[in-house]
């Protein structure tokens, strides 16, 4: 029971050492106030989009202009609907 406790505890003592002694091995920009006025958001392409979240937009978009191609070409020759040249219905 007690040599459980001195292995916890060594544990304990050995990572909170490897943590405070070892920090993050990512090399971090040094954030001085000239980086973060030059780099406010590099990650935002507009107020409030990435560029992978505006060029998905875009493509959103393109895609839904050209389905509506065939819809339009149907309003402007008239074929959405039968004529109205007559009061009858013709079948």
């Amino acid at each position: 029971m007690r040599q459980n406790k001195m292995l916890a505890l060594w544990l304990a003592i050995g990572g909170l050492s490897a943590l405070l002694f070892g920090g993050c091995a990512a090399k971090e920009p040094v954030m001085t106030p000239e980086y973060v006025r030059k780099h406010i958001a590099p990650e935002m392409d507009g107020i409030a989009l990435t560029r992978e979240q505006r060029k998905n937009v875009e493509a959103r978009t393109r895609h839904d202009n050209l389905r509506q191609i065939p819809d339009d070409l149907a309003y402007i020759l008239l074929l959405e609907r039968p004529g109205q040249m007559s009061r009858y219905i013709i079948p």
